[in-house]
């Protein structure tokens, strides 16, 4: 994943355990022994893109439900399905340059951002994501907070995971009444992402948590669009990429988003 020539490193760190890997409790505080593997793909390159953060006053953000171009999503409560949130058929042209537009939510009290490019399905877990680099971005980030503070882990695998058998197994070992343990979520600092086919966009999310002390991670999420949505692939070995930064800061070609 990371190939540029900065701080950020695999190495333990408290997100770094096989309880959250295999049963997705998310963000805690052990260091069990666990060595992150970096997910292997092109690191980010300068963008040149100034930093934006997120605007509380987005004009837009009220209309969210548009996005996606979705014309039943509201009627199910399901989080992505053919037919329930926008068509197949690839990705929008365009770039990702600068954050994603939008408010904060609390949706089924975990903190879920809430923007022109979705999400429009918001029973459950929230899906109906644009098909766009922005939508997969946001998608990501939701998705990775309801597994940190969601109250039922497998229903976020369920829902929001590419259906394949690194997500069955996960889902087999993590019964229904587990919810996340991180109880005020993770914090999103930045992102960086890149377009690698038509239907996969490589997100890389820098959080922190209260568990992990201060530290700031890049955290990886290769998100697929399938059946009309964008899910999340569950790793390999369980192997998420995550790595902690040296210090409190955005790695360059970086976007900042702060929420």
């Amino acid at each position: 994943m990371m190939t540029r020539d900065d701080p950020v490193m695999p190495e333990r760190h408290p997100f770094a355990r096989p309880a959250f890997l295999l049963s997705a409790i998310a963000l805690v505080a052990l260091v069990v022994g666990v060595v992150w593997v970096v997910v292997a793909g092109p690191g980010p390159a300068d963008t040149g893109a100034s930093n934006a953060g997120m605007s509380d006053n987005a004009s837009n953000a009220d209309n969210a439900g548009n996005a996606g171009n979705a014309s039943n999503a509201g009627a199910s409560g399901e989080s992505g399905g053919a037919g329930v949130c926008a068509p197949t058929g690839g990705l929008d042209d365009g770039r990702l340059t600068a954050a994603p537009l939008g408010r904060v939510e609390t949706i089924d009290t975990v903190p879920t951002f809430v923007s022109p490019a979705g999400p429009r399905v918001r029973e459950g877990v929230p899906g109906c994501y644009a098909p766009s680099e922005e939508g997969a971005v946001v998608a990501a980030a939701n998705a990775l907070n309801w597994i940190a503070r969601g109250p039922s882990v497998a229903e976020v695998i369920r829902t929001r995971a590419v259906d394949d058998a690194n997500a069955r197994e996960a889902l087999a070992l993590t019964p229904d009444s587990q919810a996340g343990t991180e109880p005020e979520g993770i914090r999103v600092h930045g992102f960086w992402s890149e377009q690698w086919s038509e239907e996969v966009v490589l997100v890389v999310l820098v959080v922190d948590s209260a568990s992990s002390a201060g530290a700031w991670l890049t955290w990886p999420m290769k998100m697929e669009y399938t059946d009309g949505d964008w899910k999340f692939t569950w790793p390999e070995g369980n192997n998420w990429g995550a790595s902690r930064l040296d210090s409190a800061g955005l790695p360059a070609g970086f976007i900042e988003w702060s929420w």
